[in-house]
């Protein structure tokens, strides 16, 4: 089953090549380095001055960048990638030909959305290394490089890598849903695009939800553990919220319609309602 499923997840990358969604997830890790290196060029001088000792200078920059990157650009990947992966099939119309296959629904199902969640993590790691270079860049330039620490911030890496997938996964699980259900992948794009309008709006009225998708992820860089926890509530909160859509998305896809995927029988009803209250109430 494990290597029936990793064939399909194969296949998944090979439709995945004519859209260029790595290429762009990884073009736009290097928007925000860009525009950091480039400030912080103009204002040399002043940067020169912002070095005491034992400056460390990898994990500031990876501090500043990954923020900012997360607030913008990598919500613009996550909509970018669920919103196309499962629009390859509806516009060169394969989904029936695909369920014709000797390959089971899940694996079908998941492999799609684990391509996904590949996309972000390449787009993470991308991040990570382009910091590196960046605080390589920026320590060549400055004056007093004997109050430079040249430690690599290796546990805040993966914490940022693990912590970064995690919290995405509500919010992949909700636009990889809508997108399955609906044929025109400018819809889903349009309800990504317009939570991360939405987003600051409701933050700066103080109406924006503590588990809405976006702010979630926010919470990566915004709100890490007092106690040093690897993981927090918000990242708990996501896996919570993401297994209903996860569990509902698939049965539906699998069955078709809702009528037969979750009320046809009562006890599919009850199984229903049960896995929907237990994992709301649990992240409640």
């Amino acid at each position: 089953m494990i290597a029936s499923f990793f064939k399909t997840y194969k296949a998944e990358g090979i439709k995945l090549k004519n859209t260029y969604i790595y290429w762009l997830a990884l073009i736009l890790t290097f928007v925000t380095p860009t525009i950091y290196v480039a400030f912080h060029l103009f204002k040399l001088k002043e940067y020169n001055k912002e070095i005491y000792p034992n400056f460390k200078i990898f994990e500031i920059v990876f501090n500043d960048i990954s923020g900012s990157y997360l607030s913008f650009f990598y919500l613009l990947t996550l909509v970018l990638a669920t919103s196309r992966l499962a629009q390859v099939d509806f516009k060169y119309n394969t989904w029936q030909m695909v369920e014709t296959l000797p390959v089971s629904k899940f694996n079908i199902y998941f492999s799609k959305f684990l391509r996904v969640i590949s996309v972000l993590f390449i787009g993470l790691l991308a991040v990570i290394v382009i910091s590196i270079l960046s605080a390589l860049f920026l320590y060549l330039l400055v004056d007093n490089k004997e109050n430079v620490s040249l430690s690599l911030p290796i546990i805040p890496y993966l914490q940022y890598l693990t912590k970064g997938i995690v919290a995405s996964l509500f919010a992949v699980s909700v636009l990889f849903f809508i997108s399955i259900r609906f044929s025109n992948f400018i819809f889903t794009m349009l309800i990504g695009f317009g939570l991360i309008i939405a987003m600051p709006i409701l933050n700066a009225l103080g109406k924006l939800p503590k588990w809405e998708m976006y702010k979630l992820i926010g919470n990566v860089t915004d709100a890490k553990s007092d106690i040093g926890k690897w993981f927090t509530y918000s990242d708990y909160v996501s896996i919570c919220l993401a297994i209903p859509f996860l569990v509902v998305g698939y049965f539906w896809y699998k069955d078709r319609t809702f009528k037969n995927a979750f009320i046809q029988h009562k006890k599919q009803l009850l199984l229903s309602v049960a896995t929907i209250v237990v994992f709301f109430g649990l992240a409640y």
